[in-house]
């Protein structure tokens, strides 16, 4: 199991303001004990520009997964970008990456496609992805 919520969606079911890593490291024990109560399910809370913020299964440390440095000037459309990063873990993960390496490259998917205008099209295409 991954619950892979957003900051402001992670600060809905918690009741508090998920804002910053460190809140971020506190937000996604607190969720998976809250919420899922199993250790052996995964927590990911996306913090936008700040990246994501990870905790395996089975561990009791969150790793901060920094977003990719893009230039505010290159940045177009952060429509869909979220849905970009969970659909790029899906298809990483489907591919037999770790959780952090799936992670890692699902940033740089959505990184992809805040440089761009809309939210489908802004995906990066197969070979995109293939070079990444």
């Amino acid at each position: 199991t991954i619950l892979a919520p957003n900051q402001h969606e992670a600060s809905i079911m918690l009741g508090y303001t998920v804002s910053g890593v460190d809140q971020g490291k506190q937000a996604v024990l607190d969720l998976r004990t809250r919420l899922l109560k199993n250790d052996s399910s995964a927590v990911i809370i996306t913090m936008g520009g700040d990246g994501c913020i990870v905790l395996e299964p089975n561990s009791s440390t969150a790793t901060h997964v920094p977003a990719s440095k893009i230039p505010k000037e290159r940045i177009i459309d952060t429509t869909g970008a979220g849905d970009c990063f969970a659909g790029s873990l899906c298809y990483y993960l489907s591919t037999g990456c770790s959780l952090l390496e799936a992670v890692k490259k699902a940033n740089i998917c959505a990184g992809v496609s805040v440089q761009r205008k809309g939210t489908q099209s802004s995906y990066p295409s197969a070979a995109e992805i293939a070079k990444l």
